[in-house]
């Protein structure tokens, strides 16, 4: 007690200085010999291979638990994005990590080749899914509507485990440290026996150790870890996405489907219409014809309040279609349910179109030879200069939807004001969806060709939504991954096609 009080009085043991929180802890904080416990238990928490080897078997035995905000418990329902993260009960973490080297050895002994391919495919699967989810508990914990829980397994679980805001069940002195402790036992106490006082003693020096430095230390790492695996597998997840996007080879128009299967046959250099259905009531609705090569030939506009099949509009449009002859009409989907009434209505007009021009040289049974050359006369007429068909050549079209968010990028970017410059949005838009559809690798590279004020390149990629949790993931590492997979497919697209000419 001597021995204890010269160290409160000199401030070397703060510790011991603190107050009781209750009585139940008074003889605990009177003990002269806290404060030798304290230092025993820092040395011992901060011997690397303590930590290294106890961190091991924490991370084998620690669990993952969510638990509902106030917030969340109002607001989350089946239908709320956050459904299923908010109730997860014990998760075991080491499932967001690879697969441990010595479970594998161990599989290798009563596994083959074939099946320790399999169970590691399997693993890495579950890593994925795992690391995505966290992303998405991370996502809900920024937000306020879940609360992330770390431990051992419970010595005693409530029934109402969900409601405790004041985290109480998931306290240390409530999780079984029995997995560290008993290593710990095996080393640091008395191999010849020692009396039951001492015995004590170095107990609560190990307890000490563990409650009070080396779950926190241990926790900050796993949390930290934790976070830098979910966010290396999202960046690879939305490289993923984008590779699929880049790589989806150009639209395929099922009206000039060849034989039985169109998929066969290269189809990039074909006219298509482009367009953009106008989202404000204010603005315009435009539809664009781009040339085999991707250059904008000729564009119509729908006035804001007009409908595309209204009287003042329906012979405009039939005679776009009439001049242009596209192979195919893409309607973007940024427009939501109007983009899809708009294909309809586009659909019947177009149909319309087709009719005519297929049924050019036959003479309706109620038209007379004067009114079937006058209408001969304006298909004509319709057509540029020189142009030549052939007579039993027939016109197939078919108008689909296509998802126009890289159109809607460069509609609104530094490099469509300096291609078209008196041009407005919604035209670019349209412009920029037919070229997409005929090739959607060009429009990716084309979206990373141009650098931002501090020199680097591809920063309009990431406004595009290729992954539902982006915003969570380093820019800088999306960015470089994002080249890496653009330069990839490009040279995996002249590779293939330098590989069909030498073949030829």
């Amino acid at each position: 007690t001597e021995f204890a009080s010269d160290l409160i009085g000199s401030g070397e043991l703060v510790l011991l200085s603190l107050n009781a929180g209750g009585p139940a802890d008074e003889k605990e904080a009177m003990d002269p010999l806290r404060g030798c416990h304290y230092v025993a238990a820092m040395e011992l928490a901060y011997e690397p291979r303590v930590r290294r080897y106890l961190r091991e078997i924490y991370r084998r035995n620690v669990l993952l638990t969510t638990t509902p905000t106030k917030k969340g418990r109002d607001e989350i329902d089946a239908f709320h994005d956050f459904y299923g993260l908010h109730l997860i009960r014990g998760n075991p973490v080491k499932e967001h990590f690879p697969v441990d080297p010595r479970e594998l050895e161990l599989r290798r002994v009563t596994l083959g080749p074939a099946e320790i391919n399999e169970f590691v495919w399997e693993m890495k699967k579950r890593e994925k899914k795992k690391c995505l989810q966290y992303l998405n508990i991370l996502k809900a914990q920024s937000t306020g509507y879940v609360s992330v829980h770390f431990h051992l397994p419970l010595i005693e679980f409530h029934e109402d485990w969900y409601k405790d805001d004041s985290k109480q069940g998931f306290s240390r002195s409530n999780q079984d440290i029995q997995p560290l402790m008993g290593e710990l036992l095996k080393v640091y106490m008395s191999a010849d026996g020692d009396t039951p006082e001492w015995d004590d003693e170095r107990k609560k020096v190990l307890q000490f150790a563990v409650t009070n430095f080396l779950l926190p230390q241990f926790e900050m790492a796993l949390q930290r870890d934790l976070r830098n695996a979910a966010l290396r597998v999202g960046v690879l997840d939305a490289a993923d996405n984008l590779r699929a996007s880049a790589l989806e080879g150009p639209y395929r128009p099922t009206a000039i489907s060849h034989s039985q299967n169109r998929f066969l046959y290269a189809t990039g250099d074909l006219p298509i219409v482009g367009v953009c259905c106008s989202s404000d009531a204010k603005e315009a609705t435009y539809l664009a014809s781009v040339t085999e090569r991707g250059e904008p030939n000729d564009y119509l506009a729908v006035p804001a309040g007009l409908r595309v099949d209204s009287d003042q509009m329906r012979e405009k449009v039939i005679t776009l279609f009439l001049q242009s002859r596209p192979t195919a009409v893409v309607v973007g989907t940024s427009g939501g349910f109007e983009s899809r009434l708009l294909q309809r209505k586009l659909s019947d007009l177009l149909a319309e179109a087709v009719k005519g021009w297929n049924n050019r040289d036959i003479q309706g049974e109620d038209e007379d030879d004067e009114a079937f050359e006058v209408r001969q006369s304006q298909l004509s007429r319709l057509q540029p200069p020189g142009f030549d068909y052939d007579d039993e050549d027939e016109w197939k079209c078919n108008v689909d939807l296509l998802d126009d968010s890289v159109a809607q990028l460069y509609g609104r970017s530094v490099r469509g004001k300096k291609e078209f410059p008196d041009y407005p949005v919604n035209l670019k838009c349209a412009i920029s969806a037919a070229r997409y559809a005929k090739d959607p690798l060009a429009e990716f590279t084309y979206a990373w060709s141009v650098a931002s004020d501090a020199g680097t390149f591809g920063t309009e990629m990431l406004f595009l939504n290729i992954h539902p949790m982006q915003q969570l993931l380093p820019k800088a590492l999306l960015l470089r991954q994002y080249e890496r997979v653009l330069c990839e497919a490009v040279a995996d697209v002249v590779g293939e096609a330098g590989e069909r000419v030498f073949a030829t």
